[in-house]
């Protein structure tokens, strides 16, 4: 028998987006949804009366709170992605936020209902749900941190940010030897970056001692030019030695991206 409205109404209108709902020892109540995060797990939403959010005093909100417990920010955290640690993610989350209604407050998605909107639970619900699957599909525009793609996510900053800049130039050094840097960026003052990328410190340890023979080697450009070293501070990396930064400080300037790119972008831009 051929579908039709009237049938599908009636065969959809008994679904249920609860598989279960239990109330835990602090009054928060647990819905398990049968929604589910990318890698097949389900969303939970958690419920709390304002007085299991802490002290409810004057002019603090009354009512209850729909959430996700922080549990769509863990799922990401788990896959190697902080969503809140870079400009574009946060946008990202915000938009979200900000077309399904919902609040992002210290890595929780929430929603607030107040006692005359009880009635407004099911939305809430659905809204929050779909905020929790549409935030935890970001990881689908995740590059897993690996070291070479550091250098692809630099220049497509570069070029959002509507830098001219020139990648892989090759410049003549001391002794006449010719030293590789990652980006020449051209504005008041032009910027020469080299690029440092590990999964482990010891990694990052050798790559730090070769950028630091290229400034010493280009150390006669540095009057003219700006040298920044830009440490790969992604998801999961890891840093340099602090005797290496120690060292690289003498003679650049360092950043970590994407953690401190306006700080990258005012440094350019000066």
């Amino acid at each position: 028998m051929p579908f039709d409205c009237e049938r599908l109404k009636a065969l959809l209108t008994g679904l249920s987006l609860v598989k279960d709902c239990q109330r835990l020892k602090d009054g928060t109540i647990r819905m398990a949804t049968n929604l589910r995060y990318p890698n097949g797990s389900f969303v939970d939403i958690f419920v709390h009366a304002q007085g299991d959010l802490g002290n409810a005093g004057p002019g603090l909100f009354k009512g209850h709170v729909l959430s996700d417990m922080g549990q769509t920010a863990l799922y990401l955290l788990q896959l190697g992605m902080e969503v809140w640690a870079t400009e574009k993610r946060k946008l990202a989350v915000e938009d979200v936020c900000k077309i399904l209604g919902v609040e992002s407050k210290r890595s929780q998605l929430q929603v607030k209902l107040i006692s005359d909107e009880e009635g407004q639970v099911a939305d809430a619900f659905l809204r929050l749900a779909q905020a929790c699957i549409r935030i935890a599909d970001l990881s689908y525009m995740q590059r897993f941190a690996a070291p070479g793609m550091f250098k692809e996510e630099v220049a497509e900053f570069l070029t959002e940010a509507h830098f001219r800049f020139e990648p892989d130039i090759v410049l003549a050094g001391k002794y006449d030897t010719d030293v590789p840097v990652d980006f020449r960026v051209k504005s008041r003052k032009t910027s020469l970056l080299r690029l440092i990328s590990g999964k482990t410190t010891s990694a990052t340890h050798v790559t730090a001692n070769e950028v630091f023979r290229c400034w010493h080697d280009l150390s006669g450009f540095q009057k003219a030019n700006r040298f920044i070293t830009l440490v790969d501070a992604r998801d999961r990396m890891g840093l340099v030695r602090g005797d290496d930064a120690a060292r690289l400080a003498e003679m650049s300037e360092i950043v970590f991206f994407p953690t401190q790119e306006r700080q990258l972008a005012s440094l350019l831009a000066a």
